[in-house]
């Protein structure tokens, strides 16, 4: 199957030949990794504008998201370098898009960038260092512990099962949140048939008829509660990442440096997609391009960097904003 990610940019003029600041999304849909490249190679040079007022104005840096296999990743453009926000680390596009692919990053090409796009190298593992992974961060609760060991530290190592957490049950995706109206439909219908054939003294027809009423509801219940499943996000404080999963996911997605974690924000995003449509009989088909149009609700991780780092994404934003309520009370809780 060909990888393909689904990207958007923020911070860029609609025709990407330079950054303006604005926070409206620009979806280029999904992308393979040769085209992702090649976008990185056109918009790499974008620097995040001076604010034109003497007060300062909330300017957005440009940035491109990436979304790949559930997981959110952030690249911002600084002139001519390219930093990876999920890990504060400056690569090239192909490091870019290698990032993205494997989740992991190459430790002997790990430096770490300030505001100017300068490169450092790494120091002493702690606390107000310089080193690239933790470099201006500073711990908000849980002081004691250290940094984020990203060396020893994967998905794989993640204790979901202890720790404090909060659960809460989420639409899957998008195809499916909607598929029970088809036969929930179907039952209604044939529960008005059914009623003209008991009208018209046509028992046996009736009878069949609510069979089939029967069957169409079992259907709907059954699609609409697959369409959903349990949503977990806690904290690991071994590791000292905070972590989100479906409850059914082997591993789950996760930020590192929790307790520098300062809140937790939502941002809403749309996603345009097109799909071949049959028309017409068997014997004449024809065929039509169909758009379907999505929209996704990102759960973002603040830092006390003033970094925003992507964590999960939701297909509903009643969903989004029921687990965001819960992350900041349990958030709050961490001392």
């Amino acid at each position: 199957m060909e990888q393909k990610f689904r990207v958007t940019l923020q911070g860029f003029t609609h025709d990407l030949s330079g950054a303006n600041g604005s926070y409206d999304p620009i979806e280029m849909g999904k992308l393979t990794p040769e085209q992702f490249y090649q976008l990185l190679q056109r918009i790499k040079y974008a620097m995040l504008p001076a604010p034109t007022s003497p007060s300062g104005q909330d300017l957005c840096a440009p940035v491109a998201t990436v979304n790949w296999r559930d997981q959110l990743h952030a690249f911002e453009m600084q002139g001519g370098t390219i930093l990876y926000s999920n890990r504060n680390l400056v690569g090239s596009e192909v490091d870019a898009v290698n990032w993205v692919l494997t989740g992991q990053q190459p430790a002997q090409n790990a430096v770490s960038a300030d505001k100017q796009g300068k490169k450092t190298k790494p120091d002493a593992y702690s606390w107000g260092s310089d080193h690239v992974d933790i470099k201006g961060l500073t711990p908000v609760r849980k002081h004691h512990l250290p940094p984020t060991d990203l060396v020893n530290t994967s998905a794989a190592t993640i204790n979901s099962q202890a720790g404090p957490s909060i659960s809460e049950n989420i639409i899957r995706t998008n195809r499916s949140k909607n598929l029970y109206i088809v036969p929930l439909l179907f039952g209604i219908l044939a529960l008005v048939l059914a009623a003209g054939y008991f009208a018209v003294a046509e028992p046996l027809a009736g009878a069949v008829t609510l069979v089939f009423v029967v069957c169409m509801i079992a259907l709907t219940i059954y699609l609409k509660k697959r369409a959903r499943g349990l949503f977990l996000l806690g904290f690991d404080w071994n590791k000292n990442v905070v972590w989100a999963k479906m409850a059914d996911d082997k591993k789950p997605v996760y930020s590192n440096h929790a307790s520098c974690i300062t809140g937790f924000s939502l941002s809403r995003r749309s996603e345009t997609s097109s799909r071949l449509q049959r028309l017409g009989s068997p014997s004449a088909p024809m065929f039509t391009y169909v758009k379907d149009k999505y929209d996704y609700w990102d759960l973002w991780v603040e830092k006390s960097n003033g970094r925003h780092l992507p964590l999960y994404s939701f297909h509903s934003e009643q969903d989004a904003l029921n687990v965001y309520q819960k992350a900041q009370w349990l958030l709050s809780q961490q001392n």
